[in-house]
Parts: structure tokens; C-alpha cells; sequence
């Protein structure tokens, strides 16, 4: 287990994003080729695993508990979400607590993967257990999770119920990310509300194809709703690079039902790009499918709140949200938002750009439907010698 050997682990590391850096241009054009999604966004994803992994040393090391030991035969399946980031992170992780790790990637990008772990003999020189998995259906993805102690999934809600019953009849521990988006609270004077109104979209628009842990919708308390309403329109038709030729991926029938469930959500108004995206919805219907959907399109919507009482029932029936992004500097509102709600990830006057490289893509993953647990917790196993 290399989390043991504080030298080995760091050569380990150094090694990676020495091969990394070297490989930069390769891995961004294969990953642009993946994703569709601009160079500018894929650079991100590069240099947040760059400096995720430099950190490393410093604030993991503690982490690595010596009386934790590895689950085993583990099996990752990654989504086409991110898979730069994805086909690092977790699989490092899971190998540094010593597994045999099993990789499932998404359809197209398994020579991505080969150029991370398998083109500078990485895996054979530190005597790592990884192997890439391919499938040529689906029921042969099911029968081989019954070869695993665990399977980690990243992807929709409809294919994670499949794998989770399978998982159930094999008695395979489960864990799984689910794809879908944060969500933000603004209740306070203390914060310009034009700055926050930028970063928000900003974040919202970011990866608007290729993350999960964006910002998809802000709940503003009514007394600061107007304002922030009005700098939002300020804001949005003011900065000439919410067009979409910022986003490249083809999405036509994504967009037709999105259109479809904006219009269902009866909002006060909606706001368009000038190319038809990205897209501000006004005040939808709180209770619409818009409103619970996750879209990974740039899309983003603002409602009003009156009270802490009502947004909590709201938050408690949405289970799927990953995070809180709370703007606010009241404290006793705040451990409400922590303590009655199910939320485990939580930014307090921050983003989640801003502290991405230290928590390691998510928050220690599984950062939202699965709870936020550490990376050590999630692929070992706690023992306890008793003498």
C-alpha cells in the first residue's frame, strides 16, 4: 500500500505529473476530442489535476490511516464527465490504498486512459493493480461486478438504480455519484451582489457540458430578489461572452427538451443568448421538473425565498443536489442549512472553483447522493486489533 511509504508515495506522485506536464498538448487534444468541450475548459481540468496532485503530499499524507487496509478487487466506472479528472483522481486514490483496481471508461476515451497510466510503464514500475475493463454489452458489465468487493459509479440516476441492484444481489458494496448540480443560497449584505451575480454565471456556465458540481440554480431571500434580479439582466446581456459558441457539443435534442421544460416551469421571464444559449430562467415553478432536472447545458435559474422554514422544505425534497453554496453570514441560518438538511458538501462565501484543487474534485468524493467521506474511507476497510 503506498499510502505506508511516504517516499515511494511521493515518487509515485512526482513521476505522474512529470509524465502529466510532458504529455499536456496530447492529453488536452485527445480529451477535447472525448468531451467537445473548449480548450479552455479542458486546460482547467488539467492544471486543477496538476495542482490537486502537487498538494498532495501536504494535506493527504495525514489521511493515509494506518489501520485501514484495502477493500480489494474494486471496480470504477467513470462517466464522460470530466474523464481528465475522473481517470486521475479517483483511480489514483483507489490504487494508493493498495486495491486491484478495475477501470471502466466511457466509449471513446480509453485512449485517453492509456496515455495517462500505461504509455510510461508507471503501473509496472510501482507494482500497481490497474486494468482497463471493456465490455461488448451490458449484461457482461453486470455479471462481472459480482468479481468485486465494490463498485464506484459515476453517472445518471437511471443507469446508477441498475448497477445499484445488481450491487444488492451480489451483496457488492455501492458507491455512487450521481450526475447533477449544486445549488445556491444568497442572505446577505455583506457580499456586492454584481460580484456575485458574475461568479455565479460564471460557474454556472463553466463546463456547462462536461461537470456536475456547477451552479444550476441560486434561491435569493426576498429582500435582496429585486436587486440581484436586475444586475442579473445587467450582467447577462452586458457580457457579450455568454454566446454560444462557447459551447460546443452538440446538444439539439437535449436543448428541445430542455426548451420543453422551461416553458412547462412557467417562469416570470427567460433570458437568451444571442445564438439560442446559454439560457436565465426567472422565477420557474419550484415544484416543476425544470427546477429538479440537471442539465448539462448552460442553463441556470433565480428564485425568491421568504423564509429559512420554506427553503428547507424545498432543499429536503430535491435529493439530488450536491452541495450548498450558501452567501451568507448569519450563523444561526446557517447551522439550520447544516443540520436539517441531508447536504454533506457545504461552501460558506466561497466557490467550489475556488477551493476545487484542495478537496480533491468533489469534496473527498463521494461528495453528494453518497455523503462526503474521505478518499481513504472510501476505498479501504477499518479494522480494529483487539488484544
Amino acid at each position: 500500500m503506498l499510502v505506508k511509504d511516504k517516499r515511494q508515495l511521493k515518487l509515485f506522485i512526482c513521476d505522474l505529473i512529470s509524465h502529466l506536464e510532458s504529455e499536456r498538448e496530447i492529453l488536452l487534444k485527445e480529451n477535447f476530442e472525448v468531451t467537445s468541450d473548449m480548450y479552455r475548459y479542458t486546460s482547467e481540468d488539467f492544471d486543477a489535476v496538476v495542482t490537486y496532485l502537487k498538494k498532495y503530499i501536504k494535506f493527504h499524507w495525514s489521511r493515509g490511516l494506518m489501520n485501514r487496509k484495502p477493500k480489494g478487487n474494486i471496480f470504477l466506472i467513470l462517466s464522460y464527465n470530466e474523464p481528465l479528472v475522473l481517470m486521475v483522481i479517483p483511480v489514483l486514490n483507489a490504487l494508493i490504498m493498495g486495491n486491484k483496481v478495475n477501470v471502466k471508461v466511457s466509449r471513446g476515451s480509453e485512449d485517453l486512459f492509456r496515455m495517462i497510466w500505461n504509455k510510461t510503464g508507471i503501473v509496472n514500475k510501482f507494482n500497481l493493480h490497474l486494468e482497463l475493463i471493456e465490455f461488448s454489452t451490458t449484461d457482461n458489465i453486470h455479471e462481472f461486478i459480482k468479481e468485486n468487493k465494490a463498485v464506484y459509479f459515476f453517472g445518471g440516476l437511471k443507469v446508477a438504480k441498475k448497477i445499484a441492484n445488481t450491487c444488492a444481489n451480489y451483496f457488492v458494496d455501492f458507491y455512487p455519484e450521481i450526475e447533477t448540480t449544486d445549488v445556491k443560497i444568497f442572505d446577505s449584505s455583506n457580499i456586492n451582489i454584481e460580484d456575485d451575480v458574475i461568479t455565479t454565471l460564471d460557474d454556472s456556465f463553466t463546463h456547462s457540458g462536461q461537470t456536475c458540481q456547477r451552479i444550476q440554480g441560486v434561491f435569493v431571500h426576498n429582500k435582496y430578489f429585486n436587486k440581484y434580479k436586475d444586475v442579473l439582466y445587467k450582467v447577462f446581456l452586458r457580457e457579450k461572452k455568454y454566446t454560444s459558441s462557447k459551447f460546443v457539443m452538440n446538444m439539439n435534442e437535449e436543448k428541445k427538451k430542455l426548451l420543453v421544460d422551461i416553458n412547462n416551469s412557467n417562469p416570470d421571464d427567460v433570458l437568451i443568448g444571442e445564438d439560442g444559449l446559454p439560457i436565465v430562467v426567472i422565477n420557474p415553478n419550484l415544484d416543476s421538473d425544470f427546477v429538479k432536472k440537471a442539465y448539462f447545458l448552460p442553463v441556470f435559474w433565480i428564485s425568491g425565498y421568504s423564509n429559512v422554514d420554506d427553503l428547507l422544505s424545498i432543499l429536503n425534497k430535491r435529493n439530488f443536489f450536491m452541495g450548498l453554496n450558501l452567501i451568507i453570514s448569519d450563523n444561526t441560518k446557517l447551522e439550520r442549512f447544516i443540520n436539517e438538511t441531508p447536504y454533506t458538501r457545504i461552501t460558506q462565501n466561497t466557490t467550489h472553483s475556488n477551493v476545487r484543487p484542495f478537496e480533491g474534485w468533489g469534496g473527498s468524493w463521494p461528495s453528494g447522493h453518497a455523503g462526503y467521506v474521505e478518499w481513504t474511507e472510501v476505498f479501504s476497510n477499518k479494522f480494529t486489533i483487539i488484544k
